[in-house]
């Protein structure tokens, strides 16, 4: 998909996956609102998925029509505007709404006291809505000339120029890429923070509950909790390290000029990063708490009948190794028996008789 030579069939198949996963993310969310309750953490993937399905049906028709029209753009600069606002606004949307998972989730678990006393859910609407804005702000600042936005090769997208060479290009090429690998890092230093966290407080609850012979309905519910936060993390970590990473060094690497000029590499570096909003969704719904807690449950089972079949095979192996040793003893307590009786007769006879018989 991502490098095969161009096709509207890339383009359909990416457009129906993003518009059924964000829906059916949206979906999974109101169906089990009852039992999340609409949590800060939640409220924050909602918002996610519907930024994610408004930039994959608003950006998405425009890019197919032009794959149609043999990539000859087709509104000239007003939808190039357009399109580029979309790209960049979707684009930095997402990447400040898993930021701000992490932060959350970070401070939820390291730092609850301040986040019992602090975040609260009119807090988390509010720097939802500021980071909307700030998104705006951004993607608007091109149009406004504080920047440029061009088509890009092979000629069905447009966002900013990133080869430019005025001062305002290369600021605003610096601001994009920064923005974007100081969130990233920002948000792998949390996961990574959070998820050692988890680990090690899975495992003195383990330590503590073997100790005190304790296994509560309670303590399991938290331990679920904790290893499905840790997958969810990782997940998202890796997924969004993976597809944003390369736009940002591709457009430092072009705008610093230290690397030769190659589009191929930039439509890879974009098709990634869009990619993005067609895996968020994805994610959530496959690493539900449910789904999880299934796939543990059947690694437990599996292990356990592994385990159970493992002995059995050893009790088998045990027993037969048993059985011949006692067959071994047997035989050769047998054979002392005979070697003892053929000393007693030979002690028996007189040397009489031997003489006697060597005479005959």
């Amino acid at each position: 998909m991502f490098l095969s030579a161009p096709s509207s069939a890339t383009v359909i198949s990416m457009f129906v996956c993003g518009v059924l996963g964000n829906l059916l993310a949206i979906f999974v969310l109101v169906r089990t609102s009852k039992r999340h309750k609409w949590k800060n953490f939640y409220r924050l993937v909602g918002a996610l998925s519907i930024t994610d399905l408004f930039g994959i049906l608003a950006s998405t028709p425009l890019v197919l029509v032009n794959y149609l029209n043999n990539f000859k753009w087709v509104g000239g600069q007003a939808t190039c505007d357009y399109f580029a606002f979309i790209l960049i606004f979707a684009g930095l949307t997402t990447i400040f709404f898993i930021s701000f998972m992490s932060l959350e989730r970070f401070l939820a678990v390291c730092c609850p006291y301040f986040y019992k006393r602090n975040i609260s859910e009119q807090r988390v609407n509010i720097i939802t809505a500021l980071l909307y804005l700030l998104s705006i702000t951004i993607a608007t600042l091109p149009i406004l000339g504080f920047g440029e936005n061009v088509n890009h090769f092979p000629g069905s997208w447009c966002f900013f120029n990133f080869y430019g060479q005025s001062t305002l290009q290369y600021i605003y090429s610096y601001l994009y890429a920064s923005t974007g690998i100081a969130l990233i890092f920002m948000t792998a230093t949390f996961n990574i923070i959070l998820i050692v966290t988890l680990a090690k407080e899975i495992r003195r609850k383990d330590l503590q509950e073997r100790k005190c012979s304790v296994n509560s309905a309670s303590s399991r519910r938290r331990r679920r909790n904790d290893i499905y936060l840790m997958v969810f993390l990782s997940a998202i970590l890796i997924v969004f390290g993976i597809c944003y990473s390369p736009l940002m060094i591709r457009v430092v690497l072009n705008q610093s000029k230290w690397t030769q000029l190659c589009e191929s590499c930039d439509l890879l570096a974009i098709r990634l990063a869009s990619f993005n909003q067609i895996l968020d969704p994805w994610v959530y719904i496959l690493l539900r708490r449910e789904n999880i807690i299934c796939f543990v449950k059947r690694t437990k089972r599996f292990k356990s009948t592994f385990l159970q079949r493992l002995s059995g095979i050893h009790s088998y192996g045990s027993e037969r190794i048993a059985i011949i040793r006692h067959s071994l003893r047997h035989r050769k307590s047998q054979s002392k028996d005979v070697d003892d009786n053929l000393a007693e007769v030979n002690a028996n006879i007189m040397p009489d008789d031997i003489n006697d018989a060597q005479q005959i």
